[in-house]
């Protein structure tokens, strides 16, 4: 396996913040022991309590360097793509859909994701997580 290994729990409700926190705990105790049978450093262990998302910075997955956007096309309310290219050769098309809803008008928008408008958090809103083709989708 190469890459990253994810595991979502859906719709969990915990009685207070004391039980969330000892689920935590003991999973990622549970996953640490599980890694460490198996060989696998346990400090990569990343576990977020709550709605998270993936995104890549605008470089070049070739070399590194940022991308030229060229072009971004709408195909459809929830899909766009742009092409791009980088002065190594590398060229192809990102892709774009929706991450978060921003309720501020603020037009001064930092690279920062952790701002107070989402509206993912405010609204409770539950994102849809998409695996990539070829990836394996297991079930216990």
């Amino acid at each position: 396996m190469a890459g990253n290994l994810v595991v979502l729990a859906q719709e969990l409700t915990h009685p207070n913040d004391d039980a969330s926190q000892r689920l935590v705990n003991d999973l990622n105790s549970a996953l640490a022991n599980v890694f460490a049978d198996h060989g696998v450093d346990p400090s990569s262990i990343n576990i977020f309590d709550g709605d998270v998302f993936s995104s890549f910075r605008n470089n070049c997955p070739a070399c590194g360097n940022r991308l030229n956007v060229e072009q971004i096309n709408q195909l459809n309310p929830w899909f766009a793509c742009a092409r791009a290219s980088c002065p190594g050769g590398w060229s192809g098309r990102l892709i774009y859909r929706p991450i978060d809803y921003d309720q501020t008008l603020d037009a001064n928008v930092s690279e920062d994701t952790t701002y107070e408008g989402s509206c993912v958090t405010r609204y409770n809103n539950s994102p849809t997580y998409t695996a990539h083709r070829g990836v394996n989708k297991y079930e216990f």
